[in-house]
């Protein structure tokens, strides 16, 4: 008799060996990588491009299972990424429809409005948890240099994800 291999196998195990190298990528590498003083954002990256590719639940879930990930990793107050980066992961996810009317503009134009919304909210949050925040500071010329920078990364990650989808359709 043949043993039938779990759900678990093929979807849990691949899924958190992603986040878990996502999320190793964003702690360990992504402070080297800055460009203009702006860490790119993995994270974010990855959780508007699953939320593109699969829609707004699955988009939610990354976020969530990734933030709380790396708030682990790198000894955030638990929530502090986890929680905006669901509602980023949902909201991007609304735009998977029209994704494939536009490859190039909706990435790109979602990836920006979702590093905008994920700095506002994360910012946001960290104030009622009683950090200081620097407001001014937060939405500075910084900002937009991470905006560049994370939406360059959301395009180019979708551009593979989307190639790989395809060839593993023909």
């Amino acid at each position: 008799m043949k043993r039938r291999r779990s759900a678990i196998g093929f979807i849990v195990i691949p899924i958190l060996t992603l986040m878990a190298g996502v999320a190793v990528i964003q702690v360990a590498l992504a402070p080297w990588l800055t460009w203009a003083d702006a860490p790119p954002d993995f994270m974010l990256a990855t959780t508007v491009v699953i939320a593109l590719v699969f829609g707004p639940w699955l988009g939610a879930l990354w976020g969530l299972g990734i933030g709380a990930l790396t708030d682990v990793l790198s000894a955030h107050t638990l929530g502090l990424l986890a929680l905006p980066l669901t509602v980023v992961g949902y909201i991007a996810g609304l735009g998977h429809h029209r994704v494939l009317e536009s490859r190039i503009l909706i990435p790109a134009g979602i990836g920006a409005l979702a590093t905008i919304g994920y700095v506002l909210l994360q910012g946001g949050l960290a104030a009622l948890m009683g950090y200081p925040v620097v407001w001014s500071s937060l939405l500075g010329a910084k900002l937009w240099q991470k905006v560049i920078y994370t939406t360059l990364w959301t395009w180019l990650i979708f551009q593979v994800v989307i190639w790989f989808r395809s060839r593993q359709g023909s």
